[in-house]
């Protein structure tokens, strides 16, 4: 198998990190970058082949991952043919019609397999569902192919990060930053559906939702009170992964 070289445009490190595991036993050579920044530095400074594959988020700190994509778009040269893909939780209707317009011939929601990343980057055959789960085995069997070892190692980044998201968290908080509370909301959505737990991912859902439409600081504090519980009773291992 060839040899890919492929740049991942994706702010969440959980994310970043469920990519690199998925993709750790394939010839990838993967390249992070957390910012549009970031990503059309290392284009524009390219002196190695080309990219492959793009994949990027579209809900970025600062400039989104669609102004990314229309920046592609206006200079094909920063590409340099390879194939782009979207990669977000938030791709509607709308959303993915601009895409296509923008030629993002390929477009995944999150939370994504295993076998539906190895099907994009490879053309292998798989079934993406992006349902939420509940049960550890069915979130195993979906997401990550049946290996535990796989799960088990994403989870205990998982485990890790929480504990800074809890204490960002609660800054934000403190400051009253509902941005990036709803930032926090939005990027924990698909990390918590491939760890197998619907219901924070529906805290999740009402904290982002609050954060985004005529902020309310007592609502909010309810939604993050509710939501920071199940992160803590993750980090901590009182909830079993």
């Amino acid at each position: 198998m060839t040899l890919r070289r492929v740049l991942l445009l994706e702010d969440d490190p959980l994310m970043q990190r469920f990519v690199s595991y998925a993709t750790e036993d394939d010839p990838i050579t993967l390249s992070c970058c957390s910012t549009v920044a970031q990503a059309m530095a290392l284009l524009q400074g390219q002196d190695t082949p080309p990219f492959d594959m793009i994949l990027t988020d579209l809900m970025l700190p600062g400039e989104s991952g669609l102004s990314f994509l229309q920046k592609l778009h206006a200079t094909p040269a920063l590409a340099a043919g390879a194939d782009i893909v979207a990669l977000s939780a938030g791709i509607d209707a709308q959303t993915s019609q601009q895409l296509l317009a923008l030629g993002v011939r390929r477009q995944l929601l999150k939370p994504v397999s295993v076998a539906a990343l190895r099907e994009v980057l490879f053309g292998r055959h798989s079934q993406e569902e992006t349902e939420a789960v509940s049960s550890n085995q069915e979130t195993v069997d979906e997401y990550f192919g049946g290996q535990h070892e796989l799960f088990q190692a994403f989870a205990k980044q998982c485990r890790l990060q929480f504990e800074h998201d809890i204490a960002t968290g609660d800054a934000a908080m403190r400051t009253q930053n509902f941005n990036f509370l709803h930032e926090l909301a939005h990027s924990l959505k698909s990390t918590l559906l491939l760890l197998g737990q619907p219901a924070s991912y529906a805290h999740c859902i009402a904290l982002e939702q609050a954060a985004s439409t005529h902020p309310n600081e007592q609502v909010i504090a309810g939604h993050w009170s509710a939501l920071r519980s199940q992160l803590l009773s993750l980090a901590d291992g009182r909830t079993t992964l």
